[in-house]
């Protein structure tokens, strides 16, 4: 649900290193995208597979001002309870198997951190991945 969600945004600026985003209209466009929690909320939870990582290129993308980039997400969970999801929004050329990578790494610190937390046995819940 969007009114308890916590959303937490970094490094949106980097995206005027790309030339897709010298365009004054187009940066404000994107930037004015991330304002907006309901649509960050929809973006990560959107065509989220379960507990996988799901890519989303150009034109595949919901939301007009992001449909020149590509969002990678990934969710995590404990148990059969999905709690969180992670995202990367670049360019389209943006190098895939780097972010899923790390996209995997993360999603699976943050799962054993959150198990830390609840006391669930490591040794006892397969990765999965």
């Amino acid at each position: 649900q969007v009114d308890s969600a916590e959303i937490y945004l970094d490094g949106a600026a980097n995206i005027f290193r790309h030339p897709e985003f010298r365009d004054v209209g187009r940066a404000r466009d994107f930037l004015n995208i991330l304002d907006e929690k309901q649509v960050i909320d929809k973006l990560l939870s959107t065509g989220s597979s379960g507990d996988g990582v799901t890519v989303r290129i150009g034109s595949e993308n919901i939301i007009d001002e992001i449909r020149d980039c590509s969002l990678v997400t990934a969710t995590y969970s404990l148990g059969d309870t999905i709690i969180g999801s992670i995202g990367v929004i670049g360019p389209t050329r943006m190098e895939y198997s780097k972010v899923i990578s790390s996209m995997k790494y993360v999603r699976e610190k943050i799962r054993e951190e959150l198990r830390k937390l609840v006391g669930e046995d490591l040794d006892n819940n397969p990765q999965t991945g």
